[in-house]
């Protein structure tokens, strides 16, 4: 049971309080810890998941008991790894990495796991060695990367298997939080050609040049292997 910082546990009770600056009085933060214990509740033995500093000798820990989705997006892709032997068809492969996306949900989780990962791109040369830093350095990328993998792995099956519809959606969820990730583009050209033809692709093209002059640092292009997958697209479609 790692204990966490009272800023550490603001910023994930209301994170835009704190990346705005303003800070809980210490009635709302107690209010909003009842509020957090009552949510959790406690495990089927009776003792609770969010404990009261009384409780754990000082410390703010969630119980052992406790896990997060987090966790089980990580449990999943690895019964989705080829080498776990956890999972022996393809079709068995997409329905685990199918369930690991659907633990995102709506639009906030995406929303978040970029700001997080955008703010370890942004780490300050010298200035990052406090526990802000060395958190989003540790926690945030391999998050961000944990959900890039499943969505590129779901998205290559499911194109592989002709189920171009899932494959589209898997990379669009995956590009929602590293919108210039080039496998994840080739997927999602790849779908898009299937399914709608040449102009889907070239407007999944569109999207992405886009996404690259929106988001990239200055020295960053469209990678020339991801022009190559649309070239090739272009020319089957000519061709055929």
């Amino acid at each position: 049971q790692a204990s966490v910082s009272s800023h550490r546990l603001a910023e994930a009770l209301h994170p835009e309080k704190v990346k705005e600056g303003r800070k809980a009085t210490d009635q709302t933060f107690a209010t909003e810890m009842t509020t957090a214990r009552k949510a959790l509740g406690v495990a089927a033995d009776g003792t609770a998941l969010f404990p009261t500093k009384a409780e754990t000798g000082g410390k703010l820990c969630l119980s052992d008991k406790v896990i997060t989705d987090w966790a089980v997006l990580r449990e999943l892709l690895h019964r989705a790894d080829q080498d776990s032997g956890l999972v022996d068809s393809e079709e068995g492969r997409i329905q685990v990495l199918t369930d690991a996306l659907s633990l995102l949900g709506d639009e906030a989780p995406f929303a978040e796991i970029r700001r997080r990962a955008t703010d370890a791109r942004r780490r300050p040369a010298g200035g990052g060695e406090s526990e802000h830093w060395r958190w989003v350095d540790i926690e945030h990328p391999d998050l961000e990367n944990d959900v890039v993998d499943a969505a590129y792995w779901l998205a290559a099956l499911a194109n592989a298997q002709g189920r171009h519809h899932e494959a589209r959606r898997a990379a669009r969820c995956g590009l929602r939080v590293s919108p210039l990730n080039s496998e994840l583009c080739a997927e999602l050209l790849t779908a898009e050609h299937a399914i709608g033809g040449p102009r889907a692709a070239e407007k999944a093209w569109e999207e992405i040049e886009r996404a690259f002059r929106d988001n990239a640092e200055p020295y960053d292009v469209v990678p020339p292997g991801l022009r190559h997958v649309f070239n090739q697209l272009a020319r089957v479609a000519q061709s055929g």
